[in-house]
């Protein structure tokens, strides 16, 4: 079966889904579940069991994939058992598709953007490495400075290749100039939602 050229963007930027599971316990209050990784891939779908029984999405439940909530219909009883498996990525389906609709569907050239945008994106860069076993905010200070040059080192190889053998290689993305924020946990507050994307 062929990758879609989502997919194949992907597997450039080596976002790969990583499968997760969580365990939870019904107060007989609470509908709203809040999972640790966010987003939650699409494809597959998340599957959601009360008790071991498996639960159905848009009937049982409804999820916002952006920020990885499970929202019961109906709050689940006091000790009922409540599990969630579901893949998790960094960057979303429809960020990815974005970039493909603004470079004419080319996957090199919308890595290459992703991989620079990520480079630039501190927080990005955060969660990948707290997903990688590099810590995280309360643990350790990641060093972003390392992962954004291999980011950068990544998109210019595409790039390169890009303009060397590709059709539509497209304008040239200067990998020199982005800086990265220097990750601290004081200051992760006023950083996590900041993007610093050099757009060309």
């Amino acid at each position: 079966m062929a990758l879609s050229a989502v997919e194949r963007v992907r597997l450039k930027i080596g976002d790969r889904a990583t499968l997760r599971r969580e365990r939870n316990v019904g107060d007989g209050l609470a509908e709203h579940f809040k999972l640790q990784f966010e987003p939650i891939n699409t494809t597959p779908a998340p599957e959601v069991w009360v008790n071991d029984v498996i639960q159905v999405e848009n009937t049982d439940y409804t999820v916002d994939y952006t920020h990885a909530i499970i929202s019961f219909v109906n709050a689940p009883l006091s000790n009922d058992k409540i599990v969630v498996q579901y893949y998790s990525v960094i960057w979303t389906d429809t960020d990815i598709q974005d970039y493909l609709d603004q470079y004419a569907s080319n996957v090199n050239i919308s890595a290459v953007h992703i991989l620079f945008a990520w480079a630039a994106d501190i927080s990005k860069i955060a969660r990948r490495e707290t997903r990688q076993g590099g810590g995280g905010v309360g643990a350790i200070t990641v060093d972003t400075s390392v992962a954004a040059k291999e980011l950068r080192a990544t998109a210019q190889a595409l790039l390169d290749y890009e303009l060397e053998y590709g059709e539509e290689a497209g304008s040239q993305i200067p990998a020199e100039g982005l800086t990265e924020v220097p990750w601290t946990e004081q200051s992760h507050q006023d950083i996590a939602y900041q993007r610093f994307i050099r757009e060309n």
